[in-house]
């Protein structure tokens, strides 16, 4: 299924799968700095209400592209993005890469993102895909399926 936002031009797949609240949750208490929360997909805002102020969101679906974001938009504040991307995107086999490189284009030295990815981004062919210049700190692997009941 494709759509396209009444304020851009850009085709999205829409790959919905939304944040569980086990992610949610650890997202929650990984946002530990003090910075301007970014999240560039928020969909339903699982991980967007979970974040502390001064926070920002994007998604497509209301007209608001992350991918037409840039520095200036957030300022000289220090950011910190968080963010369950798409897993796909359409013209892309790995959307996640997509959001890390456009993420890392919009950041400073010192800043983060937290992002919720799946265990195939541990391939190779994924990685070399990401920026040079992000580098994993951490990494949380749930061991087991997560629930998609968030209640």
């Amino acid at each position: 299924m494709a759509s396209s936002s009444s304020r851009v031009l850009r085709k999205v797949h829409l790959d919905k799968y939304y944040s569980p609240k086990v992610v949610a949750d650890l997202v929650r208490d990984l946002c530990t700095f003090n910075t301007l929360y970014v999240d560039p997909c928020a969909g339903d805002n699982a991980l967007y209400d979970v974040m502390p102020a001064p926070k920002l969101r994007f998604d497509i679906q209301d007209g608001t592209d992350f991918f037409t974001s840039n520095r200036a938009l957030f300022g000289q504040e220090s950011i910190t993005f968080v963010m369950n991307p798409p897993f796909s995107l359409s013209g892309q086999r790995n959307g996640v890469v997509m959001f890390l490189n456009h993420a890392e284009q919009c950041m400073r030295q010192g800043e983060y993102v937290i992002c919720v990815v799946p265990q195939t981004m541990r391939k190779w062919t994924n990685i070399a895909k990401v920026s040079p210049y992000l580098h994993l700190l951490s990494e949380y692997v749930f061991r087991k399926r997560c629930d998609l009941d968030r209640k």
